[in-house]
């Protein structure tokens, strides 16, 4: 079973998890429907754990990229590890938001939302070239 991404499908990846985190952060700032915000919570606490542990898995691989190795990763293993430290059935507050803008800062540590779409638009740009 080999779960190997390419590096656009990584930055896909990575790129989602942000936005999303950049909306659970904006939905608790106004206040929007706490069951929305709990859910979607739960959903990215979720999914970016199961990605740490599939990084995890595939950690004795020699044949990462340099992206992966040098920024997937270890933004992953990072927002899983330090972000979401609140429990998923805990009251939406400051602490919530907290805890996802810390999961945000460790997704955008090593490379930032408008590099990543960058590399996304050269990676398109490149296709149409070729």
């Amino acid at each position: 079973m080999d779960n190997k991404y390419s590096d656009n499908e990584l930055r896909e990846m990575l790129i989602n998890f942000i936005e999303k985190a950049d909306r659970i952060m904006y939905k608790i700032e106004n206040k929007a429907d706490e069951l929305e915000i709990k859910e979607e919570y739960k959903e990215l606490k979720k999914k970016v754990k199961e990605e740490a542990h599939r990084m995890d898995l595939q950690n004795s691989r020699k044949e990462a990229t340099e992206f992966e190795e040098s920024c997937y990763r270890p933004a992953i293993q990072e927002a899983s590890a330090w972000g979401f430290t609140v429990s998923t059935n805990s009251k939406v507050n400051q602490a919530m938001w907290r805890a996802v803008e810390e999961a945000h800062y460790k997704l955008n540590k090593y490379i930032s939302l408008e590099e990543l779409k960058k590399m996304k638009f050269n990676d398109r740009e490149e296709k149409n070239i070729n």
